[in-house]
C-alpha cells in the first residue's frame, strides 16, 4: 500500500472514530422520576416519606410562614454537533478548519428537572411543583 493510500485509510478511520465520540454529556444531581413525584399526596405525605423517596434535597429554604422548602434539581448538559458530519470530521482531522468555516458547529442542549416541596411546621407536604425544561 502506497503512502497516499495509508494516509487516506488513516483519515477515514479517524473520521469514523471521531463521529462516534462527537458528543459530550455532563450531569449534576440525581434524575427525578416523574412516577415518584406522582406518589406525593398533598396534606398526607410527610417529610420522612419525601426523604425516603428522593433522598437529601439539593437545597433547603424557609418561607416567612415557617414552611420548609425542599429543592431537588437535576441538570443534564449535552454538547451536540450541528451541520452534519463534515464539520465534525474537519474539526477533528484538521484543527481550526471546522471552526474557521461555516461547516458544522457545536450546540449546547440543557435539560433541567426541578422539584420543590413545601412542608408545614409539622413536616406535612402542603404544596409541590415539578418542572421539566429543555433549552439549547
Amino acid at each position: 500500500m502506497g503512502r497516499k493510500s495509508q494516509i487516506w485509510v488513516l483519515t477515514i478511520c479517524v473520521a469514523f472514530g471521531s463521529l462516534l465520540v462527537a458528543g459530550c454529556v455532563s450531569t449534576r444531581g440525581k434524575p427525578i422520576k416523574q412516577s415518584k413525584v406522582l406518589e406525593i399526596r398533598k396534606d398526607e405525605t410527610n417529610k420522612d416519606e419525601v426523604l425516603e423517596r428522593f433522598g437529601a434535597p439539593d437545597a433547603i429554604q424557609y418561607s416567612p410562614r415557617g414552611e420548609e422548602i425542599f429543592i431537588y434539581k437535576y441538570v443534564e448538559s449535552r454538547e451536540v454537533h450541528v451541520g452534519g458530519a463534515v464539520g465534525v470530521v474537519f474539526r477533528r482531522i484538521i484543527p481550526g478548519v471546522g471552526a474557521a468555516t461555516s461547516i458544522g458547529s457545536r450546540k449546547q442542549e440543557v435539560k433541567t428537572d426541578t422539584l420543590m416541596i413545601f412542608m408545614d411546621k409539622d413536616g406535612i407536604v402542603r404544596h409541590y411543583g415539578f418542572t421539566k425544561q429543555t433549552g439549547g
